[in-house]
């Protein structure tokens, strides 16, 4: 008897699952290729993701649009509300579904409830029947650095001690090896937000931590770090916030290589919502790819040379963003 043949008498055959076939677009391809290492990628069916940043950094935001991305697959998007700050009405208005059948939200009182009820609900949708085995399902928990400890629930401020603050660090440590192992065996992505923290008296290297301890920078697939900058505009004399700009950096990838790093811009709607500016966004890209040549400040689409603002304006006006998604090179 071969070896191969003893092992599968044994063991069975090799395990089938042994790389990320499916994927939940972020809707940005060149955030899409820092994660994943290809432009129609995102967030791979089975594994656990971290996007962690400052205040105002367009993580809730990048965390919406990939459950719309997942419910526009057929899929299921459910939300972990530690922070109980989520706003259901601006994440409808970015074209969230929030019909039973392709959403479930939850605000639990502790870390080891809200991860259990993902458990639970990911197990309850997989198997039931009326459920396409192969649609997304995406779990977005925001955020690690919010949510409090069992250990931690009942205790007054005034009884806690240096135990109490490391309690989230030994939850978070238990708690992702079980997640990690039913998001495998449920082919389900599990999405994480988190908050950052100054390190005291770094001198070198970055000061920049997260709460929650070091288990998501062993237990996830891929973390991305934020950063942003504000871009002004001024109109009648006035200095308005006209949008962001987010820099985003692939701290961990398991798909493809680390620290690369892209930007994309979040615009405002008249009444304060934001959104991802798709169209600026993509023209960006393919000039930093070469596709779209720009010289000075004009920049060749068709058979003219424009400015930024009107060629935004033409292929909104004239619904030509589709040719701009299809000049994304295919990988």
């Amino acid at each position: 008897m071969s070896l191969a043949e003893s092992l599968e008498k044994e063991l069975g055959t090799s395990d089938t699952k042994q790389e990320v076939t499916q994927w939940i677009d972020t809707g940005f391809p060149n955030l899409n290729k820092i994660i994943s290492g290809r432009h129609q990628g995102g967030l791979g069916f089975g594994r656990l993701y971290e996007i962690y940043g400052p205040p105002s950094s367009g993580k809730s935001l990048i965390a919406t649009n990939v459950m719309v991305n997942a419910q526009k697959m057929g899929g299921f998007a459910i939300f972990i509300d530690y922070e109980r700050s989520f706003d259901v009405g601006m994440a409808v208005k970015a074209g969230l579904s929030t019909d039973p059948s392709q959403w479930f939200y939850k605000a639990p009182e502790t870390w080891e409830q809200g991860n259990d009820i993902a458990m639970k609900a990911v197990k309850l949708i997989r198997e039931n029947k009326s459920f396409d085995k192969d649609k997304p399902i995406i779990v977005v928990q925001d955020s690690i650095a919010e949510a409090v400890p069992q250990a931690s629930l009942e205790k007054d401020l005034e009884s806690m001690n240096m135990n109490d603050s490391s309690a989230l660090s030994r939850a978070t440590s238990i708690a992702l090896k079980k997640v990690a192992s039913i998001a495998y065996k449920y082919d389900s992505t599990f999405l994480y937000l988190n908050q950052i923290r100054s390190k005291i008296g770094i001198v070198y290297g970055s000061a920049v931590t997260t709460p929650g301890g070091s288990a998501m920078e062993f237990s996830a697939s891929g973390r991305v770090e934020l950063t942003r900058s504000k871009v002004m505009e001024k109109i009648d004399g006035d200095d308005i916030l006209a949008a962001q700009i987010i820099k985003a950096k692939a701290v961990k990838s398991k798909h493809t290589r680390p620290f690369s790093t892209t930007e994309f811009r979040v615009a405002f709607r008249e009444d304060g919502s934001p959104y991802f500016d798709e169209i600026t966004n993509l023209i960006d890209y393919l000039i930093d790819l070469g596709i779209l040549e720009q010289s000075g400040a004009y920049i060749a689409y068709g058979e003219k040379k424009w400015h930024k603002k009107p060629l935004v304006k033409f292929i909104q006006d004239e619904d030509k963003i589709q040719e701009l998604r299809d000049l994304i090179p295919r990988d």
